[in-house]
């Protein structure tokens, strides 16, 4: 099984029993795939949101699942397209109707930013930006929330997930875990393999999945570590993808993960 276009820097997400592979590196990458993991088939769903400027080529944008709804926007266009410009535009996806619709822009621009979703909200931050955001699709509207640390969250080496009630936010080798409810964060054990940017993440039961990445692509990287949200602990674990994969991502469907690496689609569960 694999991604009907080799794409690099995709978001993916999975809504409704199906995954959503959005954006990436590549001349057709305004395109939307949606993947059915009963009949293992692709669906290419045109982006068709009016907005006119959702890219070829855009790579690393944010996005998060609420709801029966997807959001999807920021990200880089490509040197060769559009000299590299950095979006904060958003949209909003029905997949229930195929409806598309332009949200309130991210407050500034931004790309390779971690991204997750809480109670019903969305929420943003490091990567190209120094702010952490959370987005209400209720009034659709952003505001700044309090950052995790009192130092620069600026680095590209991030990823984001969520578990139960709190959203977590790890960034370089610090893992943060986000209240919610009082914007507060508290640090967590500290991710123990190498600092490196275009990490993918997923949540199996009580786990967090993290790996793979990149420094250069001369340095790219293959380990994946699993974190015990009810230990608070880490442990290295055989590899999912047989090789380095700079720039992975993933979504989950029922107790399956499906990981990306470039066009090549990798399936896995806990025993």
């Amino acid at each position: 099984m694999s991604l009907p276009i080799p794409r690099i820097g995709i978001i993916s997400l999975a809504s409704g029993g199906k995954g959503y592979v959005f954006s990436g590196r590549n001349t057709e990458s305004q395109s939307l795939f949606k993947f059915d993991p009963i009949t293992e088939e692709w669906i290419n769903i045109t982006v068709t949101h009016g907005l006119g400027n959702f890219d070829y080529g855009r790579g690393w944008s944010v996005g998060f699942a609420i709801g029966d709804c997807i959001y999807v926007g920021g990200g880089q266009g490509s040197k060769e397209i559009n000299g590299g410009r950095i979006y904060s535009d958003f949209i909003r996806y029905d997949p229930v109707n195929n409806i598309f619709e332009e949200a309130a822009s991210i407050p500034e621009r931004t790309t390779r930013s971690l991204s997750f979703s809480v109670n019903g909200k969305g929420y943003i931050g490091s990567g190209f930006n120094d702010r952490f955001y959370e987005y209400d699709p209720s009034t659709n509207k952003w505001k700044i929330i309090p950052n995790p640390q009192m130092v620069s969250i600026r680095t590209y080496s991030n990823v984001g997930f969520s578990y139960k009630e709190k959203g977590y936010a790890l960034i370089g080798k610090r893992l943060w875990e986000l209240d919610p409810t009082t914007y507060t964060w508290t640090e967590k054990a500290a991710f123990p393999g190498d600092e490196r940017g275009d990490l993918f993440s997923f949540v199996l039961d009580d786990h967090a999945f993290v790996g793979h990445g990149y420094v250069s692509w001369n340095q790219e990287y293959k380990d994946i570590y699993r974190y015990n949200f009810m230990t608070d602990t880490w442990m290295e674990m055989e590899s999912i993808i047989d090789a380095p994969a700079g720039s992975a991502s993933s979504f989950v469907i029922d107790k399956t993960a499906y990981l990306f690496a470039n066009r090549t689609v990798y399936e896995y569960t806990i025993e």
